[in-house]
């Protein structure tokens, strides 16, 4: 946790790439990583697992700025199809060119209908390859 807040206030909103290396060692999300801490809270481990946080930034004047959020994103149902699709892209271009990770991603969103899972893992295979 003291890593994915510290990157998140220095790169913003966080992707794959955010844990790449090279921002993993990055110098400013390190001296941000040692102010972090985490606490559980029995109120919120008594609801839905992971579905309740509250952050409190202390500010160098001693103020204290609080924010709570209900409802992890990363649960199933919680991301728009636009959310999912770039974090589908986002990931599939690392290894895909984007034509294909474009290719993929239409293909994952019709598995319902595919007559085989081999078009799938098909797909994905001929386009690693090139």
């Amino acid at each position: 946790m003291p890593f994915c807040a510290a990157a998140a206030l220095i790169f913003g909103h966080p992707t794959i790439d955010t844990f790449d290396v090279q921002r993993i060692r990055d110098p400013r999300v390190q001296a941000l990583m040692t102010r972090v801490t985490m606490r559980a809270n029995p109120e919120f481990d008594a609801s839905a697992p992971l579905s309740q946080a509250q952050v409190t930034v202390r500010l160098v004047d001693g103020r204290r700025v609080t924010g709570r959020a209900d409802g992890a994103r990363g649960y199933p149902g919680r991301l728009s199809d636009e959310e999912l699709a770039t974090k589908f892209l986002g990931c599939a271009r690392r290894s895909l060119p984007d034509a294909a990770a474009e290719r993929a991603l239409a293909a994952f969103r019709g598995i319902d209908n595919a007559a085989d899972v081999r078009t799938l893992t098909a797909l994905c295979a001929a386009n690693a390859a090139n």
